[in-house]
């Protein structure tokens, strides 16, 4: 749609790093508040169960905390948000540089990619799904003209 808007000819760069940026801002708007309530979700099963908050699903989940800390949430990083010291009640970062000068102390460089191996196996499936769906919708658009 965006070739067809420059009247056929290929995006400059600049034009490919607007279109990347306002996908990227569109996709984090809807994921970020979706894997918040994912981690909630996935945590409240970890604890006692007086003191679970009982998500029914990630709409639930979402309205729970929407009522509870505010829309502002949403949109936090989760992963500091989540990190809330159980005895002190503090983020034990400041903020994201914090964070990853205090990894890099605690465990070196290879410290960072931990849970890579997992991340790999986990998503291994859905993007060789994503590579076969994407080479059957060309070649159904190839047949139909597109």
């Amino acid at each position: 749609m965006a070739i067809e808007a420059n009247d056929g000819k290929p995006l400059p760069l600049y034009q490919k790093a607007l279109c990347g940026l306002s996908a990227g801002a569109i996709g984090s708007s809807i994921g970020s508040p979706t894997n918040l309530a994912l981690i909630r979700m996935q945590a409240d099963a970890t604890l006692p169960l007086e003191q679970r908050r009982h998500y029914k699903n990630v709409f639930h989940a979402l309205y729970c905390i929407v009522a509870d800390e505010g829309e502002q949430v949403l949109f936090r990083d989760s992963s500091l948000q989540l990190a809330i010291c159980p005895l002190t009640g503090k983020y034990p970062y400041t903020g994201s540089l914090d964070c990853a000068l205090k990894t890099l102390k605690a465990g070196g460089p290879l410290k960072f990619y931990i849970g890579f191996p997992v991340y790999c196996v986990k998503i291994a499936p859905h993007v060789m799904m994503a590579w076969i769906f994407l080479n059957q919708i060309q070649k159904a658009s190839k047949k139909l003209g597109w």
